[in-house]
């Protein structure tokens, strides 16, 4: 049986976070940690797109572990930008604050440890490019 490394697991905890932040991270029904389109264009290994995938659900359950039931019931079904805006209106505590931080900080780097020098830079290049289309 090929069970994950340890270095796998703890990778795990940001995928999501790299591409959309920690707010991201709570849909756990959500199949992979990167949109098809653009695991096409960073041409991603089906060994990373695994990897990647187990780094999302990994940082997924501890987003839901950090967040109460009524917290968690306020998200609803909501996904993508309408997550992200349901997460800031949660009344967050300051703890919780910084757990989330830290679950995006471990997950961001997660996922550079499973991307190729070149697939990184490609990356904060569409990061960047989306963030400018949005001004």
């Amino acid at each position: 049986m090929n069970l994950p490394t340890i270095k796998q697991c703890l990778s795990g905890a940001l995928m999501i976070t790299t591409l959309v932040g920690a707010t991201a991270m709570v849909k756990v029904d959500s199949a992979q940690a990167f949109p098809e389109r653009m695991a096409e264009a960073l041409n991603l290994t089906a060994q990373q797109q695994t990897e990647l995938d187990a780094i999302k659900a990994n940082a997924q359950a501890q987003v839901n572990a950090v967040l109460t039931a009524d917290q968690q019931a306020e998200l609803g079904d909501a996904e993508g930008r309408d997550l992200k805006r349901a997460m800031r209106q949660l009344d967050l505590s300051e703890e919780q604050r910084t757990q989330l931080q830290s679950i995006r900080e471990d997950s961001r780097a997660a996922v550079n440890e499973v991307l190729t020098d070149e697939q990184e830079a490609q990356l904060q290049e569409m990061k960047s490019q989306r963030r400018n289309r949005r001004r």
